[in-house]
């Protein structure tokens, strides 16, 4: 009985002593310096930066000025999936997901609450590839847009460890008395400087031949003014019935018909965009061997 006595002290000491500190991942403010993603010089003011890491990349959100009166803060954020330092193992996963047509829907509700925001079918296309944004405007006379993009190489050149990882960017932007337009162009002048330093990572793909490019793929893609929301409500289209006059002929009388037509002639988008993927998870490029199957590389509105 006397040796169990200590022995039943050591038991319980050991129950209640505790672990060593550990520090916990957690969004942080830090230097604009720092951040992996910028607005073009003369755009929205940077007001700061708030970073979190994760065991599988990277995410900071570029807080911006606004003067809009609608509830919501603005901002230009990246997510960066690829190998991170060994100390951050075991922590927290980002989590890597594809753009989907209900999640940007969802995001779009959550972070411009309020706001009838139609999402464009418009292809366009920055210095970084193909994207997607929505725009609405409130009775308050705010402008608002929710732009996304995503980077990252074609399935056929990520094999052998190379062309890997994944950058995704969001831009959600409210301003009083903005154009549709003035709006839209913070999706073409933004810059993303932060990248690993890896020889497998590189969600840009393989350089693009530079005489295969000038004036083709290589090219940013613009809206035209009359293909803008906030250009093409403003018009009005007056419809304008009248029959089809049919010349007699020995052959029998074709029935009189009516064509409708339009005094207006609204330009209509050409080409439409490929719609995002349905609901599925894509492999994580932060694991550095995707998956066979990844069927979407920028994903845009359906």
């Amino acid at each position: 009985m006397a040796f169990a006595l200590p022995m039943l002290a050591v038991v319980l000491a050991a129950c209640t002593a505790t672990k060593s500190g550990q520090t916990i991942t957690a969004p942080r403010t830090i230097s604009p310096a720092e951040a992996m993603i910028l607005p073009a010089p003369g755009g929205p003011t940077v007001l700061s930066v708030i970073e979190e890491r994760f065991s599988d990349g990277v995410e900071q959100k570029v807080v911006l000025s606004t003067e809009a009166a609608n509830e919501g803060q603005n901002y230009l954020s990246i997510r960066i999936y690829g190998p991170m330092e060994r100390a951050m193992q075991g922590r927290k996963k980002l989590g890597y997901r594809a753009f989907t047509t209900s999640a940007i829907r969802g995001e779009i509700a959550r972070e411009v609450p309020g706001v009838a925001m139609r999402v464009s079918d418009l292809f366009l296309r920055n210095s970084y590839g193909p994207f997607g944004y929505a725009y609405g405007t409130t009775s308050a006379g705010d402008a608002c847009i929710f732009g996304w993009q995503q980077l990252r190489s074609p399935e056929a050149d990520r094999s052998n460890f190379r062309n890997t990882g994944a950058v995704q960017v969001r831009l959600r932007l409210c301003e009083r008395g903005a154009s549709e337009k003035e709006l839209l162009s913070v999706m073409y002048g933004y810059t993303v400087t932060g990248s690993f330093v890896s020889e497998q990572w590189n969600p840009f793909g393989r350089p693009r031949d530079a005489t295969a490019t000038v004036g083709t793929t290589g090219e940013p893609i613009y809206p035209r003014d009359s293909e803008l929301e906030s250009n093409v409500t403003t018009s009005t289209i007056r419809r304008v019935e009248r029959p089809v006059v049919v010349q007699e002929t020995t052959e029998e009388k074709p029935a009189a018909r009516k064509v409708i037509a339009g005094e207006d002639d609204v330009t209509r988008p050409l080409v439409r965009v490929p719609a995002p993927v349905d609901d599925e998870t894509i492999d994580d490029p932060a694991a550095g061997d995707p998956a066979e199957g990844a069927k979407v590389i920028v994903p845009s509105p359906g």
